[in-house]
């Protein structure tokens, strides 16, 4: 039902992400691999890429009926937006490990900083597979499903969704 592509290399975390989300969403995670250029949704004039055109692009890798997360080290924007750690389109969703890892804002590379940005990668993997499962930003702070500007966003909220959003997902679960 939920498949994690990684796109080109590998990132760190990523068998602590596919052991959390299936955790939270109670289900069996497949994953594979795909070496799919993204060169095509760069923007030379920004320096990152376009995560609605990649959105547009990913479903093909997608089998029919299941939710399938992609992930990429890439710095990801969608329309006027600075950045975004992830973005939804129905069944398909993408997240950047780029913003998420604390390297990114100078910390060095040690135990600490490496914990902290799986942390980070979890939840906003739970938060974009939510928004596949018909979730919308949530309200409660803590809950994975709460919308977020920053990286300290990400930071303050949880791994987990509030009571209100579990019943949404046991609905799409069935």
């Amino acid at each position: 039902m939920i498949t994690i592509i990684l796109l080109g290399r590998t990132v760190s975390g990523f068998n602590q992400l596919v052991d959390s989300v299936s955790k939270e969403f109670q289900a069996s995670i497949s994953t594979k691999f795909v070496d799919f250029p993204i060169t095509r949704s760069f923007r030379s004039e920004r320096k990152q890429y376009d995560a609605n055109a990649l959105l547009r692009e990913l479903p093909r890798f997608s089998s029919e009926g299941e939710i399938s997360l992609f992930i990429t080290r890439e710095d990801i924007f969608s329309g006027q937006l600075n950045f975004v750690f992830g973005l939804a389109f129905k069944n398909t969703c993408i997240v950047s490990s780029a913003r998420l890892d604390p390297r990114f804002y100078g910390a060095k590379a040690d135990a600490a900083s490496g914990e902290l940005f799986k942390q980070r990668f979890v939840k906003e993997a739970i938060h974009e597979i939510g928004h596949c499962m018909g979730l919308p930003h949530c309200e409660d702070k803590k809950c994975a499903m709460a919308h977020s500007n920053s990286v300290r966003d990400v930071d303050n909220k949880g791994s987990v969704f509030c009571e209100r959003c579990k019943k949404v997902i046991k609905t799409y679960l069935g």
